[in-house]
């Protein structure tokens, strides 16, 4: 029996993504903690504009590095080459990375802090269960 030739993913990343900013904000606005939303300071609204920009810049540049190789950057899709220049160099899924910059820049911009905590706790823990 042979194994497909492609992710099967449930839900596309971009969607997955887009779907916890919406969350993290519906979140803040029934459950308001600290400051709220759009009530960033001028460091803040620095710091999250960089991730961002940063975010963003990985990702489209990781993107457009797998389909200058002539990869398909749709999960669903056969895979047809593997990609080892560029941003693939240093890690195997940089527009994942570039996601999540982006999503923290735009949760500093938003100040949506107990999102962001409760993220880091889940991901602390994980990470000491693993070590």
């Amino acid at each position: 029996m042979s194994q497909p030739d492609f992710a099967d993913v449930a839900v596309k990343p971009p969607l997955l993504f887009l779907g916890a900013v919406v969350a993290g904000l519906l979140l803040s606005l029934a459950l308001p903690i600290g400051p709220g939303l759009g009530s960033a300071n001028e460091l803040a609204v620095a710091v999250g504009l960089t991730f961002v920009v940063i975010g963003f810049a990985l990702a489209a540049f990781s993107v457009r590095t797998f389909t200058r190789a002539g990869a398909d950057v749709v999960p669903g899709r056969p895979a047809t080459t593997l990609v080892t220049n560029g941003p693939y160099r240093v890690t195997r899924n940089p527009i994942y990375i570039g996601f999540i910059l982006l999503y923290f820049g735009i949760a500093i911009l938003a100040n949506l802090g107990r999102e962001l905590s409760l993220r880091m706790r889940r991901t602390n823990r994980t990470l000491a269960e693993l070590a």
